[in-house]
């Protein structure tokens, strides 16, 4: 934990900000992959279509949310 806390101090405040974002955006993609995930696998033994294409949905928009935090995060680090 000492080296944690090394790299922290390093750190200004909106760059300790910035972390944190990015930190709780990656653990919401985590579990909202998991969910959708295991709706996707529910919805195929049951042959439910709409619970399928929303599952299919969701995870085309967790795609675009990935992509959009790693981007965001490509640009910080160029600044």
């Amino acid at each position: 934990m000492a080296g944690d806390r090394e790299i922290t101090d390093k750190l200004d405040d909106d760059e300790r900000q910035s972390l944190i974002k990015i930190l709780f955006n990656l653990g919401g993609l985590v579990f909202g992959a998991v969910g959708s995930l295991s709706e996707l696998r529910k919805a195929r033994q049951e042959s439910d279509r709409l619970s399928l294409v929303n599952a299919v949905l969701h995870l085309a928009a967790l795609v675009t949310s990935a992509g959009l935090l790693f981007r965001s995060v490509r640009r910080g680090r160029k600044k």
